[in-house]
C-alpha cells in the first residue's frame, strides 16, 4: 500500500518491520468540568481533547503556554497566593477562547462529516462519495 501511495517512502522504509498491523479505533472529544481550582492550571489535551485529525491539538498547547508565560503568570506573580480568581483569569481569556472554540468546531466539523445524521451532513457525505467516484473514474 505503502508504494502505490509513496514509492519514495516506499524506498525509504523498505527495510522497516512490520510490528503489528494498525488498529483503527473511535477518538473521544473531551473536556473537563470543575477545572477552576487554587493553585491548578490545566493546559492543551487535559483541559480539552480535540480530535488529532483537526490538527489543532499543537497550536492549542502552545497559545495556552504563551498565554500563560506572557500574561497570566506575570501578573499572578504580583500578588501572592494563587486562588481561584487568577485562575479563572486564564480560563476565561478571550484568546485562549477562541482558539479553543475553533479547535472544538473543526473537531465537530470532523466528525460529523463522517458520521453526522442530519440532513446536512447526510448530504454532504453523499456528495463527498460522489465527487471520489467521479475522480476514480
Amino acid at each position: 500500500a505503502m508504494a502505490e501511495i509513496s514509492p519514495a517512502a516506499a524506498r525509504d522504509l523498505r527495510e522497516a518491520e512490520l510490528v503489528r498491523r494498525c488498529e483503527a479505533r473511535g477518538t473521544d472529544l473531551y473536556t473537563v468540568s470543575g477545572h477552576v481550582r487554587d493553585g491548578l492550571v490545566l493546559i492543551g489535551d487535559a483541559f480539552h481533547a480535540p480530535c488529532p485529525a483537526s490538527g489543532s491539538g499543537m497550536s492549542r498547547i502552545l497559545n495556552d503556554i504563551k498565554r500563560l508565560a506572557e500574561i497570566h503568570i506575570p501578573q499572578w506573580l504580583e500578588s501572592p497566593g494563587m486562588g481561584r480568581d487568577k485562575i479563572a483569569e486564564f480560563y476565561g481569556d478571550k484568546v485562549k477562547k477562541s482558539v479553543d472554540t475553533r479547535s472544538l468546531r473543526r473537531s465537530l466539523r470532523g466528525r460529523n462529516s463522517q458520521v453526522g445524521q442530519g440532513l446536512h451532513w447526510r448530504a454532504w457525505q453523499v456528495l463527498r462519495r460522489v465527487k471520489y467516484a467521479l475522480k476514480a473514474g
